[in-house]
């Protein structure tokens, strides 16, 4: 029988290792290869302005989860984090939400790429292999991957990062080069003459690509002097992150042409503008770019959710089986199959149910939504943290105004998910998400009730360096 413990193996990732963690769950080249079709078919050109301004907006949530790293380390992330400075009842709750979204997060990941393979494996090879067949051997990839160690696991996510940003980086400075300083234009940056409204709704849109970078906080317990690293890691992927978004958006646009004429009614943008500046059918190495993007989130959100579920269990919130590691690996190994089991249970149940693009919808209405809710307490959080906690350290603009603004910017988004209501089945997923806080609510009362002992444990085991 294998040994256990409820300590993961400290001092095995290095800086490095976390930010390639962040990077990954953000999925930047999946989000840049979107962006341009979504945002593109809002704003137009401005799509450039309104990804600069949500580059700015992502430093100030970044601020958040970098102060708090900065003096808690734990895998726990914002359920530990809520629970510092809201107490445990809150934390409780924020961890409540992160189930639901990280519970999803990896089968998100890996439903629509899947069928996006199945059909190019059809059309290019017509080799007949179902989305399904695919989802499941992309799953057996991730899970066998994450019970080598979380090394192993990372350094896949650092090749197809590689590619990834490569891929697009590759194709933009192309275009750049190929048309000339004489091409390039300003308005890409300019406010329309229409107004600012587009440019906000698309700067809406544009806030959540960045989402996921918190992640790897999850991995603090196993990194060295996470308290050091983890704010540089967490400044440091939003700004990798929009920096490329920023070029890659405003390459694409002019290489679509910075009229953009027909954009809204082209699915595959990229491909238009890798056809015309690389070659017809080159656009598949950025469809492929698209595609590991998205298993490089699933790699790294099946360890980050796993970690979130072993400090849950840890402090038998959950589960206490949750929360013991497997000694050997140094992996929670429950704690992983139980995320790839979900995994597996969402990402077939709802891609059966719904197609695989619908529940990839379905999926990212209830990641939107979960996550921008515990970003409001995290925010919230962060002020009594500070003020209570380490009132030595309490400075008004990091530790007041800039969270007050980090609130702000994400109360546009998580509007903009629910109302106008979307069309079904998007709109149930808002119920879901309702319905989950709900049952949350009611778990709470009824721990409040019997189970006190229990609900004061929740985000109180910190690791000490």
């Amino acid at each position: 029988m294998s040994e256990t413990s409820s300590k993961l193996r400290s001092g095995q990732l290095k800086p490095l290792n976390l930010l390639i963690m962040a990077l990954a769950i953000v999925g930047p080249g999946a989000g840049a290869f979107f962006n341009l079709s979504t945002l593109g078919a809002v704003a137009g050109p401005a799509m450039v302005l309104s990804v600069v301004l949500s580059l700015v907006a992502a430093l100030f949530l970044a601020n958040t989860v970098a102060q708090f790293a900065g003096r808690v380390s734990s895998a726990g992330m914002f359920y530990t984090f809520v629970s510092q400075g809201l107490g445990p009842k809150l934390g409780f709750l924020a961890g409540w939400i992160l189930m639901a979204d990280y519970g999803v997060t990896t089968a998100f990941a890996l439903v629509f790429p899947s069928d996006q393979v199945s059909s190019f494996l059809l059309q290019t090879f017509h080799f007949n292999l179902p989305w399904w067949g695919i989802f499941i051997l992309a799953l057996g990839a991730v899970f066998w991957l994450s019970v080598r160690g979380i090394r192993p696991s990372l350094r896949t996510d650092m090749i197809f990062l590689i590619y990834e940003l490569g891929a697009l980086l590759l194709l933009s400075l192309t275009v750049l080069f190929k048309l000339g300083p004489a091409h390039w234009s300003a308005v890409p940056f300019q406010v329309p003459h229409t107004g600012f409204s587009t440019v906000g709704i698309a700067w809406v849109l544009g806030i959540t690509a960045f989402l996921g970078f918190e992640g790897a906080v999850t991995a603090s317990e196993e990194s060295v002097d996470p308290r050091r690293a983890l704010p540089k890691v967490m400044f440091g992927a939003v700004i990798i992150a929009g920096i490329f978004f920023v070029i890659t958006s405003y390459a694409g646009v002019l290489g679509f042409g910075v009229a953009m004429k027909g954009i809204a009614t082209n699915p595959l943008p990229w491909n238009t503008v890798a056809d015309h500046f690389w070659g017809n059918g080159l656009g598949i190495f950025v469809d492929i770019g698209a595609w590991v993007s998205m298993f490089a989130v699933g790699i790294a959100s099946q360890n980050a959710a796993a970690r979130l579920w072993f400090a849950m269990g840890r402090e038998e919130v959950l589960p206490k089986a949750l929360g013991a590691v497997k000694t050997e690996r140094a992996i929670p190994l429950t704690a992983l199959n139980l995320q790839a089991g979900l995994t597996l249970v969402v990402g077939l149940g709802l891609g059966l149910l719904l197609g695989p693009f619908p529940s990839f919808l379905f999926m990212a209405t209830m990641l939107t939504l979960g996550a921008l809710i515990v970003w409001i307490l995290a925010g919230i959080s962060l002020i009594r943290f500070m003020r209570t906690k380490y009132r030595s350290e309490f400075r008004t603009f990091p530790h007041l105004i800039v969270p007050i603004i980090s609130i702000l910017v994400v109360l546009p988004p998580m509007y903009s998910t629910v109302w106008p209501e979307p069309p079904p089945p998007l709109n149930i997923a808002i119920y879901v998400v309702a319905g989950w806080i709900i049952v949350g609510l009611l778990l709470l009362w009824r721990l409040s009730a019997n189970s006190p002992a229990v609900l004061q444990r929740a985000g109180s085991l910190l690791v000490e360096e």
